[in-house]
């Protein structure tokens, strides 16, 4: 019976080895993003709009919280650097389908802007106005690689 308890503290251990291996390192600044970017490295990002706010008069929080790896990415003379997400999904609501375009504007401030385009399906055509987000780099808008 001892044994088998022993056994078992062994294996979960093990299985503790791998994960702390894997750990990611944060990109705590634009320059850091920018050199790590242009070395080829994969970088994923994870956004948090609670901690955003929209670019209106009186700026309101997001809600949502999700991440992506950047697949491609531009990065403009002023130093900003831009990548976007598009995907369809469908609506909470009335559960439509919708093209989502969002793209993210990293600048050498370390503020992120975040907005997102609504599109119906199938007819592309623009479902309201751009929502955008102001985030701060390290807080709002992380950047990691594995």
């Amino acid at each position: 019976m001892m044994k088998a308890g022993i056994m078992v503290s062994s294996c979960f251990g093990l299985a503790l080895i791998p994960m702390a291996a894997q750990a990611s390192s944060p990109l705590p600044t634009s320059e850091a993003l920018s050199t790590a970017l242009m070395a080829g490295e994969t970088v994923n990002v994870v956004v948090d709009l609670g901690k955003c706010r929209t670019e209106t008069d009186p700026p309101r929080p997001g809600a949502m919280k999700g991440g992506l790896r950047i697949s491609s990415f531009l990065e403009r003379p002023d130093h900003s650097i831009s990548f976007s997400d598009d995907h369809l999904t469908i609506t909470s609501k009335d559960k439509k389908p919708i093209y989502q375009f969002v793209r993210y504007t990293v600048k050498p401030d370390n503020t992120v802007i975040y907005s997102m385009k609504i599109l119906s399906v199938p007819e592309y055509k623009s479902e309201g106005g751009v929502f955008a987000y102001r985030c701060k780099l390290g807080d709002g808008v992380r950047f990691f690689t594995p």
